[in-house]
C-alpha cells in the first residue's frame, strides 16, 4: 500500500503481513521526493552492526553522551504492542536523544522547529541483522526553508551519524 500526502509528497511503503496487518517495512525507504526519482532523498541514515540489540544500544549511548547527548527516554516498541495484546516479534526500540545546548540554540531560532525535537534514534532487528538509523534532521528542517536551521541540522545531523557510525 503506497500513500502520498503533498504538499511534500511523503511516500511510506507497506508490505502484509501473514496475520493480515500492515506494518512498516524497514527494507524499503522512506522518501522525501518530489518530481521525478533523480530529485528523490532519503530521508534516514541506517546501518547494520554486528552485534546483539543490548550491546548496541550501550555503546551507542556511550558514543552519544561523549557528543553531549543525552537519552531521554529508551522506548521499547516491542514490549509496549504486546502489552496492548498486540504479536509483534521484532525487536524495536527507540531513543530519544537531546543535546541542551543544541536544543536552545535550534528553538531560539524558530519555536516551530520544537516540532522535531527531540531527535530519535532507533535500535532494531531485522532478519537476525541489528540496524541503528534515524531520520536525518536536514531532512526535517527542510521543511521549515530556513537557512540558520538548515545549518544547525547539519552540524547535528553529522555528530549524530557520527555517534551512530561509532557501533559499526
Amino acid at each position: 500500500m503506497i500513500q502520498r500526502f503533498s504538499p511534500h509528497s511523503y511516500s511510506i511503503i507497506y508490505k502484509r503481513k501473514e496475520e493480515g496487518r500492515f506494518l512498516p517495512d524497514f527494507r524499503s525507504r522512506l522518501e522525501v521526493g518530489v518530481s521525478s526519482p533523480k530529485m528523490m532523498k532519503v530521508f534516514h541514515y541506517t546501518i547494520e552492526v554486528q552485534r546483539g540489540m543490548n550491546e548496541t544500544i550501550k555503546m551507542l549511548e556511550e558514543s552519544l553522551k561523549k557528543e553531549g547527548f543525552g537519552v531521554l527516554w529508551k522506548f521499547s516498541v516491542t514490549e509496549k504492542l504486546q502489552e496492548k495484546g498486540f504479536d509483534f516479534q521484532t525487536p524495536f526500540v527507540i531513543l530519544e536523544v537531546c543535546n541542551p545546548q543544541e536544543a536552545a540554540r535550534v528553538l531560539s531560532e524558530n519555536l516551530l522547529a520544537g516540532y522535531f525535537l527531540p531527535c530519535k534514534i532507533v535500535v532494531y532487528k531485522e532478519n537476525e541483522t541489528t540496524k541503528i538509523g534515524m531520520p536525518k534532521p536536514t531532512m526535517l528542517i527542510s521543511m521549515m526553508n530556513h537557512e540558520e536551521l538548515k545549518k544547525l541540522a547539519e552540524d547535528i545531523e553529522k555528530r549524530l551519524i557520527s555517534c551512530i557510525d561509532e557501533c559499526r
